[in-house]
């Protein structure tokens, strides 16, 4: 008769025979930083290189454009820009510049 767990009410004092699975474990958490990789199509490529056109065209015109702004502000507020004959002429320099919409 083995009577050495009177005290502990019938429950079994296994500490001494704890294993490698009861011990702490630590977790070393290694950061993964994933590589960017951004390929540029060549459609984009040339549509990047319509606009830096387009960017430098604006900037190299170096005249006052405020008598050519006010003159257009009083052809749209006076209706005379809303005509078949505009609104073709107007797509047809915006076709003719490269400025297209995909």
């Amino acid at each position: 008769m083995d009577i050495r767990n009177v005290g502990n009410h019938g429950n079994i004092d296994r500490a001494g025979e704890h294993g490698k699975r009861a011990q702490s474990k630590s977790n070393v958490l290694i950061p993964f930083v994933p590589k960017d990789d951004a390929r540029i199509s060549e459609t984009g490529r040339k549509t990047a290189a319509s606009v830096d056109r387009l960017v430098e065209q604006a900037r190299d015109d170096d005249g006052s454009r405020d008598s050519l702004v006010e003159a257009a502000r009083q052809k749209l507020l006076s209706g005379e820009l809303d005509t078949e004959a505009v609104f073709a002429s107007t797509a047809e320099k915006l076709a003719n510049r490269g400025f297209l919409s995909v």
